[in-house]
């Protein structure tokens, strides 16, 4: 007797540990098999009307950050604001050649000018010399002439006291003396003149009489200079409003490629969900072209009775356990959306079963879990689950609660133990 109720206590703590095994995270956890994993589709649309070039990678294909998603060729691009920009950066080279050649021509004429003004410089210097040369042979000879009247003068001075010359042809003398004098005044005073018109030659400036400051050539040179002055400003405007068109015409022409060229890329780590049409085909503005899943942004949404609202909390972990995977996950509630609040039309991969009355929708992040993002398996977007979240039940409650659930009262009884 004793070794059959001994058989029997052993027979029913097993039961009783089958069961509390199986029942206990059910009766410690909130437990809901409504559970999706989902993530956020990221669709590309093309602004304009094109062809594609080139064609995305296949549905299911894996997508990185970066990557060239698609090759779009725009139609009808209005080029107009362009060609009118090339259209004014080519007048504006013909005016700056044409600045250049007149700077040119006005350089040459320039180097005429001074050839011929210096030619005239040295031409008349060399008459100026000359002639000064001969007023000071004539000086030597005036002073010469009036040394001779002054002792001509001093003779009839001392014969005209002793009264043996006239008076006549003392007042003669002394007239000779006079014009001696005056004609080696006028000499000094041409060679004086000669000298300030050879000085004057050499500051640049021609002073003799009839002639302006400066001859012909000097003035033509001189307005042949300013001109090359204008010139240069302008040929020097001329390269800065060409320097600024030739910008404007290659942020217009990289605006215009890359509207006429439509290349996007891929923002973030996923797979493509919707692959693009052939290479080919026509697209108008607005069309779909392609669909991605990002990979990097999974959630589960979970659906749990409004009664646990107080119970399941942002930052709680739950346990998560994919429909036909041995695997357990442990992720962080994200968010706890009421039963009444109204669901966002984010475009989402995977559809998630529609809240009843009175039901919660947790959000549970994936990322940190270690869960796969295989693109074969589309980063397991659209897999249900069963996800539990904890709650405090006293453990011989627990298993009690979950033997009565399962075993009926008269095998408890045979058991030895008391249904409550």
């Amino acid at each position: 007797m004793n070794r059959n109720r001994l058989a029997r206590i052993m027979i029913a703590a097993a039961v009783f540990g089958a069961v509390g095994y199986t029942v206990y995270p059910y009766t410690v956890h909130h437990v809901s098999t409504e559970a999706v994993v989902n993530a956020p589709l990221s669709s590309v649309t093309t602004p304009v009307a094109g062809r594609i070039d080139a064609a995305s990678p296949p549905v299911g294909a894996p997508v990185n950050p970066g990557q060239r998603l698609f090759k779009l060729a725009a139609e009808r691009t209005d080029h107009r604001y362009l060609s009118e920009l090339e259209a004014r950066r080519d007048g504006k080279a013909e005016t700056l050649r044409s600045a250049r050649r007149l700077l040119g021509d006005l350089s040459a004429t320039a180097d005429r000018l001074r050839e011929r003004l210096d030619t005239y410089r040295r031409t008349t210097r060399a008459s100026l010399a000359a002639e000064r040369d001969q007023l000071v042979a004539l000086l030597r000879s005036a002073r010469a002439e009036m040394k001779a009247a002054e002792q001509a003068h001093t003779r009839m001075d001392t014969l005209a006291a002793k009264d043996l010359v006239p008076d006549a042809q003392r007042e003669r003398a002394t007239a000779d003396l006079e014009k001696a004098r005056a004609d080696v005044v006028a000499l000094e005073a041409r060679l004086e003149r000669i000298d300030i018109e050879l000085r004057g030659i050499d500051n640049g400036t021609f002073a003799r009489n009839g002639w302006n400051d400066v001859p012909y050539s000097q003035q033509r040179l001189d307005e042949v200079t300013l001109r090359m002055a204008e010139t240069r400003s302008r040929i020097n405007i001329l390269a800065s409003e060409l320097a600024a068109l030739d910008q404007q015409i290659d942020a217009e022409a990289q605006r215009m490629a890359a509207i006429d060229t439509i290349v996007p890329v891929a923002g973030s780590e996923g797979v493509v969900w919707k692959e693009s049409p052939r290479s080919g085909e026509s697209l108008a503005a607005g069309d779909e072209v392609l669909q991605v899943v990002s990979c990097e942004s999974r959630i589960i949404e979970v659906l749990v009775s409004e009664r646990h609202f107080e119970t399941i909390q942002p930052g709680d972990v739950a346990r998560i356990r994919l429909k036909g995977s041995a695997r357990e996950l442990q992720a962080k509630v994200a968010a706890v959306r009421g039963a009444g609040a109204r669901t966002p039309h984010a475009a989402m991969a995977a559809q998630v079963p529609s809240a009843n009355e009175g039901q919660l929708r947790v959000i549970v992040d994936l990322e940190g879990t270690g869960l796969s993002r295989d693109p074969k398996a589309f980063c397991h977007v659209g897999r249900t689950a069963e996800v539990m979240f904890p709650r405090e039940v006293p453990l011989t409650r627990a298993l009690q609660t979950g033997a009565a659930a399962l075993l009926p009262a008269r095998a408890l009884a045979w058991f030895g133990i008391e249904a409550r």
